[in-house]
């Protein structure tokens, strides 16, 4: 979907707004599993596993196949113990949104705006700025407060990629 720009005096509050709206679409998919596909080549890989992705130890001939999601495409073999810890509930599942710099002004605007809102919970790194906000499932954090090394192994886990094709980084 293309970007949303809205200018006015209640901007903050529909943005709040669009993102409750976004999180109910996000909840949608998590809540339509996609069903496994699978290639020859998943298949052949998947008969190769001699170890759980999860837990690393021997598969011992308890192999499951374990899929992606959202998406229905293969993702490695698994223990059938260890794979059910691996789906992402869509009750429970905690959607990031990530802000540069949310301890700077924006925070401010965003904290005027929250207040009305119910069902948030604030972290504060002082009285004047914030490190997150909660809304609902959603978790706004600032980029500079939390390591790269932990965004990356989420986005990994959710089985989602970028490639240069679809976001030319020249």
């Amino acid at each position: 979907e293309p970007p949303v720009k809205y200018r006015c005096s209640k901007a903050v509050e529909h943005f709040f707004q669009a993102l409750q709206g976004e999180e109910c679409k996000i909840k949608g998919i998590l809540a339509d599993p996609k069903a496994i596909r699978m290639t020859p080549e998943d298949l052949r890989t998947h008969n190769a596993a001699t170890t759980c992705h999860t837990c690393l130890q021997d598969l011992a001939g308890d192999s499951v196949r374990d899929h992606y999601h959202i998406t229905g495409k293969y993702g490695r073999a698994a223990h059938g113990a260890c794979k059910p810890s691996l789906r992402l509930n869509p009750k429970s599942t905690v959607v990031p949104v990530v802000f540069h710099n949310l301890r700077g002004y924006d925070s401010q605007l965003l904290m005027q705006a929250i207040s009305k809102v119910e069902g948030k919970v604030c972290i504060p790194n002082n009285t004047e700025n914030y490190i997150s906000f909660s809304l609902g499932s959603c978790a706004l954090l600032t980029s500079l407060s939390f390591s790269l090394h932990l965004f990356t192994s989420w986005w990994r886990r959710t089985g989602l990629r970028l490639s240069r094709s679809q976001h030319n980084t020249s």
